[in-house]
């Protein structure tokens, strides 16, 4: 096979390992009520816990700021996510 064959089946299977990911995300959360033009974070789960997501493929370290710093854990493509616990 081509090369550029090769690197659109990578890709494709970047991207559903990507997406089998969030699923993780979405099982038991749905998107907050006060969220913009169908946002889909932050989300807010069954047991009351927010789920915040930010891409910044190229940050060293993301914080989130409620008075309280808070670290983000960075995930695939370049998404960074903090869950409260």
């Amino acid at each position: 096979m081509s090369r550029k064959i090769w690197i659109v089946i990578l890709l494709f299977a970047v991207n559903m390992i990507s997406l089998s990911q969030s699923d993780d995300l979405f099982k038991d959360s749905n998107p907050a009520s006060t969220n913009v033009q169908n946002a889909q974070f932050p989300r807010i789960t069954s047991d009351l816990r927010v789920i915040c997501r930010i891409k910044a493929p190229d940050a060293q370290k993301v914080q989130f700021d409620l008075g309280k710093k808070y670290d983000m854990v960075k995930e695939t493509a370049g998404f960074w996510q903090i869950k409260n616990t």
